[in-house]
């Protein structure tokens, strides 16, 4: 009987540590992306852009498809890694407009035109002020990328999973934009969740 607690046991750690892998990858996804933009790019060179962009959008996408992140996930993710409710909330809002467009391609090209509406202040991963078109086209395509993705693809199977789940609670400050209380904080919640296992775009 202890045999079969321990291989469960087992079972169960090594789901929560995909999970937790799938978040991690996407952190590094995110931060590889942000040092392109806001490193690497010279804000003119547009080939430079699609490229890398049409290559993060195929990581995430792989992501959301193989590995089960969901549009939640990658918010949850976000809101831990930026401090300021206010840029972020602005930028779903600008970002919503976008889902529908009609490709990842067509997607990068208008974030990538309209990139001076996307200047991000006080919003590096670190909390400190800053002024960059570069982290406010990595937030804008991320966010335009998971709204995109939800809009023009729908679930046609799910699993159950056990897996880790990270959300967001209220009650730490108020923001008059916000309408309401709000928190960075995070709290992970473990079970058995539906994953979706395959998708199909909508027609």
């Amino acid at each position: 009987m202890k045999l079969v607690s321990y291989i469960v046991l087992f079972c169960l750690t090594f789901n929560v540590f995909a999970s937790s892998g799938t978040i991690q990858e996407l952190e590094r996804q995110l931060d590889d992306y942000q040092y392109s933009m806001s490193v690497e790019w010279d804000q003119k060179d547009k080939a430079f852009y699609d490229q890398q962009t049409n290559a993060f959008f195929s990581n995430l996408s792989n992501l959301i498809k193989n590995e089960g992140l969901t549009e939640n996930e990658i918010m949850s993710l976000l809101e831990k890694k930026v401090s300021n409710r206010e840029v972020l909330d602005s930028l779903k809002l600008k970002v919503s407009l976008l889902s529908k467009v009609n490709s990842p391609a067509e997607l990068a090209s208008v974030l990538r035109d309209n990139a001076e509406s996307f200047y991000v202040k006080g919003a590096s991963w670190n909390g400190d002020i800053a002024l960059t078109v570069g982290l406010g086209i990595v937030l804008a395509a991320v966010i335009g990328y998971a709204v995109w993705f939800s809009a023009t693809h729908r679930c046609v199977q799910y699993e159950t999973r056990y897996g880790c789940q990270s959300y967001n609670y209220g009650g730490a400050g108020y923001n008059s934009n916000y309408y309401g209380y709000y928190s960075t904080s995070a709290y992970t919640q473990c079970g058995y969740f539906d994953y979706c296992v395959q998708y199909e775009k909508k027609k």
